[in-house]
């Protein structure tokens, strides 16, 4: 009876071994811990999480030291898959989303300023025992590199870097490195990776015989900063793929700076002839599409006798009325744009002379409307031109 009750009692499983454990043998028994790299991982990607709930953007490697380091930190964590796994449900603000697309910033196109890899397991590195801080820190008042924070009226400046980036590789603009301190308003620069433009210059009060400057910089992703001139200087000079953003025509400098510090406003305007020519009776879809910096009606009040309008009666069909934006480089994107739908002709003006039309397009009304709202939306770089039905199209 005894050893058929003792063979019935006999435990299957492990489980059962320690349920049934009524002396007690196992109970200080605990599973053995598993090493992992979470703890240490999650508290630096956790300071970089409050830094972007405080300033509202990534960590930048311009910054101070602290700031650089976090910068650095993401930089390695991003380049661990395993990491990216460990930290995806702490990551609220999508940081280490990564998602193939076509390059489309400058970040990509100049490539990425690379500044290796920090050891996130050893936060010893970044203690400082060898230096010795300045006794004066500053000849100014509120010296400081200046945080970038969201810029209130970005929408003012939207489509300036949208039209930038469109001449990003064209004969329109040059590039050089900044090779002076004295940094003015208008200036264009490409700085890790991202084209700002310097809106406006304080002179700081001074405590020393050297000038500065405070400036406000305008950054293509919605946010500013009011660093000093020569800590822009400095962060331009540090910057290997840094650069200096230069018309080549003096014409498109002065429409440029004309539309950033809003002294002037127009229309685009379209045009057709109200009484076709003959000799131009076989373009299908003949119009004009122009720059006014006054009203539409002053502008087209004489164009019988101006070859502008082909010597013709025309009637306006359409309109864009531009406050902010800057009307000059929407009405140049356009033209290049439709370029290959730009007529190629000669007439003779009335006074005997040879002219070629100008601004002149057969291309359907309804396109020269979308291509219009592309532009001014930023996403006409994912369109093309049927260059047989006019039409606009996805590449």
């Amino acid at each position: 009876m005894k050893l058929s009750s003792l063979k019935h009692n006999i435990p299957k499983t492990l489980d059962e071994l320690f349920e049934n454990d009524d002396l007690g043998l196992f109970s200080d028994i605990s599973p053995s811990k598993k090493l992992t790299i979470s703890s240490p991982l999650e508290n630096n990607f956790l300071e970089i999480i409050d830094f972007v709930e405080k300033y509202h953007r990534q960590p930048s490697n311009e910054g101070e030291l602290k700031e650089k380091s976090l910068a650095r930190k993401l930089d390695a964590i991003r380049k661990n898959v395993d990491y990216c796994k460990e930290l995806a449900k702490f990551d609220r603000f999508g940081l280490l989303s990564i998602q193939e697309k076509k390059p489309e910033n400058l970040e990509e196109i100049f490539l990425d300023d690379t500044l290796g890899l920090l050891d996130i397991n050893d936060s010893s590195i970044l203690d400082l025992v060898h230096i010795t801080p300045k006794a004066k820190v500053s000849g100014y008042e509120g010296e400081l590199i200046g945080e970038r924070k969201e810029c209130q009226d970005f929408e003012r400046y939207k489509l300036i870097f949208q039209y930038l980036h469109s001449l990003i590789g064209t004969s329109y603009i040059q590039t050089d490195k900044q090779k002076s301190e004295n940094i003015k308003p208008g200036e264009i620069f490409i700085l890790q990776g991202l084209l700002c433009i310097v809106i406006d210059k304080q002179e700081e009060q001074r405590q020393s015989s050297r000038k500065n400057s405070r400036l406000r910089i305008i950054f293509e992703n919605g946010t500013e900063s009011n660093m000093l001139s020569r800590s822009l200087y400095k962060a331009l000079l540090k910057d290997e793929m840094s650069k200096k953003i230069m018309f080549k025509r003096q014409e498109e400098a002065d429409r440029y700076f004309a539309d950033l510090f809003g002294k002037k406003t127009g229309y685009i305007y379209v045009v057709k002839l109200k009484t076709p020519k003959s000799e131009l009776a076989h373009f299908k879809n003949l119009y004009k599409i122009g720059f006014t910096s006054g009203t539409i009606e002053e502008r087209l009040k004489n164009s019988e006798n101006d070859i502008a309008f082909l010597e013709s009666q025309v009637q306006a069909v359409m309109s864009f009325e531009c406050y902010s934006l800057n009307p000059h480089k929407l009405e140049i994107l356009l033209h290049e744009f439709l370029h290959a739908q730009k007529i190629q002709l000669s007439l003779i003006s009335k006074n005997g002379l040879m002219y070629q039309p100008k601004e002149w397009f057969d291309v359907p009304l309804n396109t020269v409307e979308q291509v219009i709202e592309k532009l001014i939306d930023g996403s006409i770089g994912e369109y093309r031109i049927n260059n047989i039905t006019s039409s606009l199209i996805k590449r």
